[in-house]
């Protein structure tokens, strides 16, 4: 696997480097989907209201560009765009 750029993480199918954008929009989406299937498969009430509160911090991030994983994110080495 090779790093392309100080401090940034490259997959090595893409070639070119993960920023933090990119690796929050990955979580998002993991979570929405995950919480598809818990209202699928477990509870309707319950993954209805965990996709609603997914897509309340979805609008939160777009408009402030923070999110809740920005922290764990950077202590993993994911770096902003614009760095």
């Amino acid at each position: 696997m090779s790093l392309r750029g100080a401090n940034r993480l490259c997959f090595s199918w893409m070639w070119k480097p993960v920023y933090l954008e990119n690796a929050r929009a990955l979580v998002q989406g993991s979570f929405v989907l995950i919480f598809v299937g818990v209202a699928y498969f477990i509870n309707l009430q319950i993954g209805l209201i965990l996709v609603f509160i997914q897509g309340c911090l979805i609008v939160q991030s777009s408009f402030t560009n923070w999110c809740i994983p920005d922290p764990a994110l950077k202590r993993i080495g994911f770096k902003r765009k614009c760095e």
